[in-house]
């Protein structure tokens, strides 16, 4: 392969990645980090006959991934038909037999003929359809692709089950990302933030990139703000119109590192915060209106204290919006004034 040997495996999808660099390293004759990868890999070695065709199965794989499943997967299974799932893949082959084989016809199609796949994707390269060739004759077998299916199963909803309980004991809305990232709302959950609240969200506080405690009333003093783990990713927090007292919003915002947008339209930010709002060094932008911060220190004097970030505030009206307007002009000679 032009790009080196895996290549592929290195830009396959999240869920794909581990288990084809396990296989990969078999191949390669590195044998995997540890002996649990041996044995996941070596069972997929055991199914498909030779190390040979495990490297087929993975680049098969990795090629329906690139070239099928935005069309053929969870979100769009056109013609009924999903390439992301040992039985989807099993319809469409004969196993033993490539060019009996449905799947293996459209790919190796002319691009022009009406039943090419995919129509708008670029055809797969010599290297992956080669490989297709070679697994759909030596058997076809699904049986690691189906494991591979059972374990992510098992994974989501190990995965569910833990935020459900994070989200149960911090009485927060949690919504997952891509990539596993988070946004997490404390204000969905009604009544008053307290810091066994906040605390609970320890387990996830890694994955955070967005915490909103818009609205929120929070228990008096700062134990509530200290509880709140650091959240070493979060880019986007929102404090709009929270009853949070200052000394509470500075300790909130120490917890915040990497924000680059915060909210705090309505809510107690003062000058207190200026200190901490300085050592955030990635912040981009920041909403100070209806905050005593807007008219103590002001408005200009935040924004030089802030160098490089956008402070907004209340959008400014002139007393007389009409004054600027030009007169109207004279009227026209034969015009009836009303």
């Amino acid at each position: 392969m032009t790009h080196g040997r895996g290549h592929l495996v290195r830009h396959a999808p999240p869920t794909l990645r581990a288990w084809l660099e396990r296989v990969d390293a078999l191949v390669a004759g590195t044998g995997g980090a540890a002996g649990a990868a041996d044995a996941d890999a070596g069972a997929a070695v055991a199914i498909t006959g030779d190390p040979a065709a495990a490297d087929d199965l993975s680049l098969t794989l990795v090629a329906l991934e690139t070239h099928c499943v935005r069309c053929h997967g969870a979100e769009s299974a056109k013609a009924g038909l999903r390439l992301d799932t040992a039985g989807g893949i099993g319809s469409v082959l004969t196993p033993g037999n490539a060019p009996e084989s449905e799947l293996f016809r459209r790919v190796t199609l002319a691009p022009a003929h009406p039943d090419f796949m995919p129509p708008d994707r670029g055809a797969m390269d010599e290297s992956q359809v080669a490989a297709l060739r070679r697994w759909i004759n030596d058997g076809a077998a699904l049986e690691s692709v189906a494991r591979r299916e059972a374990a992510a199963r098992e994974q989501a909803a190990t995965e569910t089950a833990s935020l459900e309980a994070v989200a149960a004991a911090s009485g927060s809305l949690l919504v997952p990302m891509p990539g596993g990232d988070l946004r997490v709302d404390l204000a969905r959950g009604g009544g008053v933030v307290t810091a066994a609240r906040l605390l609970a969200l320890e387990p996830v506080a890694g994955r955070i990139v967005e915490l909103s405690l818009a609205g929120v009333a929070a228990e008096p003093g700062l134990a509530a703000a200290e509880a709140l783990p650091m959240l070493p990713r979060a880019a986007s927090l929102r404090i709009e119109r929270s009853d949070l007292e200052p000394a509470a919003v500075a300790a909130i915002l120490r917890r915040v590192p990497a924000v680059r947008r915060l909210n705090a339209h309505g809510s107690r930010l003062d000058a207190s915060s200026l200190t901490v709002l300085g050592s955030l060094v990635a912040l981009e932008e920041l909403f100070i209106a209806g905050t005593p911060l807007e008219t103590d220190p002001g408005r200009a004097a935040v924004a030089a204290a802030l160098p490089g970030v956008h402070v907004v505030g209340s959008l400014a009206l002139p007393a007389d919006p009409l004054a600027d307007l030009p007169a109207f002009p004279p009227d026209a000679e034969g015009d009836v004034a009303p």
